[in-house]
């Protein structure tokens, strides 16, 4: 049986390297799908973003409604909780008050 001379480390090493080498295109569709993943989970925290905005409308209201209802008290709401809750009835107060016809409102 004759013998073979064992492959040189680096002889060895351009061989792997050969083989795992991609092919240019198939690089591409693998950067394709990462960047559609990546602007899939984008548009994903986009909406989930938009999803928290409207909720906290939700939340707003709710508290209107228990307190007006009488429900809870305002000052059973933590300090910090009472703060935010004063800031954002200001600010949307303000909203309305800047908005003098609304959508539906004809002249």
């Amino acid at each position: 049986m004759p013998m073979t001379a064992p492959k040189s480390p680096a002889h060895g090493d351009r061989e792997a390297e050969g083989t795992q080498k991609e092919n240019p295109a198939n690089e591409a569709v693998k950067r394709g799908g990462e960047l559609e993943a990546f602007l899939s989970s984008s548009k994903n925290q986009a909406e989930l973003a938009a999803s928290d905005l409207e909720f906290v409308r939700v939340i707003d209201d709710l508290l209107d409604v228990l307190i007006a209802k009488g429900v809870i008290n305002f000052t059973d709401l933590p300090q910090e909780a009472q703060e935010k809750f004063l800031r954002r009835d200001q600010l949307r107060r303000s909203d309305r008050g800047l908005d003098l016809l609304g959508d539906d409102d004809l002249i």
